[in-house]
């Protein structure tokens, strides 16, 4: 991307943060600069959070970016003492101290003026001293960067705080290791690259009713596949028959009756759209990730097919299980090329997902250039990011709703 290019857009970043059930509680909402590199370097921690703040509320939209959930935003001094004002929704966002502001008389009168106005207050990158009781006195969540800290030390910070009235996250989570650990000391929330991206084990086995499951998917994207097979197939699992009908009945259809019989739901879906949604279903009923792995593999299916539109490919809806399956390895903890040897896909998707050839591995290239801000690379295709944006906002608000429908 240009210099004047990167100028005329706006970044931000998010990283999910998780409960202990592994569903997102909220993101943290971080800054980037004009480039969108992750790993931005903040010179000045008040532009940084202002950039963040003006990005978020008036260029994208905070519900576009985490929809009902919690925003997590750090903040410096200047947005404690008053010097700069929060023009936040206090029911929506958690401010983040940052681990620098000294817990000096004035930065306590500001954060008590702050959760009188119904803000939630955390401390980043806390390390427990002494000196630092006031401000734990006015927070309602402690996160903890387990990487900075010892395991000796982590366990007194929990053995120090456990018990009062904020709640616990550990952050910077690496291994599945790490987040068993803090799992067991007690934390409430979880942040970090692993839980991010969970990591690929390539030789693991897959149980039976994953092969079985994943002969269906394959099954579904054959092109003779017929409406009354595909019926048959999802009766015979009374999981997905369960879902298919929760799935119809949501408020997006607008029935006025309930649908109760398998066979009316697939007649109100049709043909394409029931390959679609069982696809989805059965893609979910394969794996304990945790659900924003589910949410971006929805992203890029929608993003993908909303490209091939764009484009005028044909046959949209391949490209909507393209991106679909672009996190079967992650989903299965096997690499892309084991998975493919059982789920038997057409040739074009299985080489579009294994090397990106063909118009369907280049859709796929854009939007995970684009998911990983590689405007380098993104400067090469043929739509340019402004409409790649809008494309990517409708696919977050639809997945997000889709969310809300499978479950």
């Amino acid at each position: 991307m240009s210099h004047d290019s990167q100028k005329s857009h706006v970044f931000v970043a998010r990283q999910p943060i998780y409960d202990i059930e592994l569903e997102v509680y909220g993101y943290e909402l971080l800054y980037r600069g004009s480039g969108g590199q992750a790993g931005a370097q903040v010179e000045d921690a008040d532009l940084a959070t202002s950039q963040v703040m003006l990005n978020t509320y008036m260029e994208i939209g905070l519900e576009r970016l985490v929809g009902l959930r919690k925003a997590f935003i750090n903040i410096p001094r200047s947005f404690i003492d008053g010097s700069l004002d929060i023009p936040l929704s206090r029911h929506q966002v958690v401010l983040e101290v940052l681990e620098d502001v000294a817990p000096d008389a004035e930065v306590i009168a500001g954060l008590e003026k702050l959760a009188k106005r119904g803000f939630t207050l955390a401390l980043d990158d806390f390390v427990y001293r002494v000196g630092l009781e006031p401000l734990i006195e006015l927070v309602d969540l402690v996160k903890v960067d387990i990487q900075q800290v010892s395991r000796d030390e982590l366990q007194h910070i929990v053995s120090k705080l456990k018990g009062r009235r904020m709640r616990l996250l550990a952050e910077k989570i690496e291994t599945q290791e790490e987040f068993d650990f803090c799992k067991a000391l007690g934390f409430d929330y979880f942040q970090g690259y692993f839980l991010a991206r969970p990591s690929v084990i390539s030789k693991k086995k897959l149980p039976n009713n994953k092969l079985v499951n994943l002969q269906l998917l394959g099954r579904l994207q054959e092109p003779d596949v017929s409406f009354e097979e595909l019926g048959e197939l999802v009766s015979k699992d009374p999981s997905l028959s369960i879902k298919l009908l929760n799935y119809i009945n949501s408020p997006v259809f607008g029935l006025a009756k309930p649908v109760s019989s398998i066979h009316r739901a697939l007649e109100l879906l049709g043909l394409n759209t029931l390959k679609r949604w069982v696809a989805v279903l059965v893609l979910f009923g394969l794996s304990d990730k945790p659900s924003e792995v589910f949410r971006t593999a929805l992203i890029r299916a929608k993003l993908c097919e909303s490209i091939a539109e764009r484009l005028k490919r044909p046959n949209a809806d391949e490209y909507f299980v393209l991106g679909l399956f672009s996190l079967l390895d992650v989903l299965l903890d096997n690499t892309m090329e084991e998975v493919l040897g059982l789920v038997k896909l057409p040739d074009n998707l299985a080489s579009a997902l294994l090397a990106f050839e063909g118009d369907e591995g280049e859709v796929l290239a854009m939007v995970l250039a684009y998911e990983q801000a590689d405007w380098d690379a993104l400067a090469g295709f043929a739509l340019t990011e402004d409409v790649l944006t809008g494309h990517y906002l409708d696919a977050l608000q639809w997945a997000e709703e889709a969310m809300v429908d499978i479950h």
